[in-house]
């Protein structure tokens, strides 16, 4: 039959004290391990969301909205010869021909890492300062993705015309001057929102690597010829407004009069 040992009674309140303060702290260290493990259990997982985000900022998304501000001059050079075409009441064929030849670069805007980090409890465990400045760059992905399948709607409205000889109809001239507005519209926002996604993502950490930039710009000197120029970025200290013109400005009025047009708050 085993030996049963009987509590010992305490001999006094010292020695009662004494072991409640040795209980206690037994406790508190237990709880200190397991909060110290779980932090650097979060410490980990917030440093994996980071370099997921920061992996699709500075390596996808950055570089497709680097490569569309290295050429939104072209872009616009493009747009003023047609619209000298329809001002000179040119050929149907040489009006179309410009307007086949206007193509600006067709991507995919992706936030899967940020759609993920905010599924996941990482999120709260960032701190108000850190969401933000990653949450940034991420609220302008879908107007991007927005504005680009806007932008491929309305190109479409140019190339429209019938492949024949002849000079252009006063009711021609007319449709594509109004469509000639909208892409040269879908141009400036998609220049506007490319710079702000580039400002913010910067901010964030996650710039585009240099390399990557002189790749980009030397592909679109490929493509597009001497126009093709890198991007000159300033500080945020005034706003977006300091990078609109009063003709960008009202392009930007009528963008967020289009019905289901998503634009990041901070527009």
């Amino acid at each position: 039959m085993p030996h049963i040992h009987k509590p010992k009674p305490f001999g006094s309140l010292k020695e009662f004290a004494s072991e409640i303060v040795i209980i206690v702290v037994g406790v508190l260290i237990a709880l200190s391990a397991e909060q110290g493990v779980e932090a650097l259990h979060w410490g980990h997982k917030i440093d994996e969301a980071e370099n997921a985000l920061r992996l699709e900022l500075s390596e996808d998304d950055g570089p497709q909205a680097y490569a569309r501000d290295v050429v939104e001059t072209c872009l616009q050079q493009s747009l003023e010869r047609m619209r000298s075409v329809l001002a000179a009441k040119g050929g149907r064929r040489e009006f179309l021909m410009l307007a086949r030849a206007y193509r600006p670069p067709v991507r995919t805007w992706d936030n899967e890492a940020w759609a993920a980090t905010v599924a996941s409890d990482v999120g709260t465990h960032m701190g108000a300062e850190r969401i933000v400045r990653w949450s940034t760059p991420f609220r302008i992905i879908p107007s991007l993705t927005y504005m680009s399948n806007r932008e491929l709607a309305d190109m479409d409205e140019l190339r429209g015309l019938p492949d024949e000889a002849g000079a252009l109809t006063e009711a021609q001239i007319e449709h594509l001057s109004l469509a000639l507005e909208k892409v040269k519209t879908d141009n400036v926002m998609m220049g506007q929102a490319s710079t702000l996604l580039l400002i913010t993502a910067k901010a964030a950490g996650a710039d585009v690597p240099e390399a990557k930039k002189r790749k980009i710009l030397a592909d679109a000197r490929a493509d597009f010829g001497a126009c093709a120029s890198p991007p000159d970025y300033k500080p945020l200290s005034g706003g977006v407004g300091q990078y609109q013109t009063p003709e960008q400005q009202s392009h930007l009025m009528q963008y967020r009069a289009a019905p289901g047009a998503p634009m990041p708050g901070a527009w």
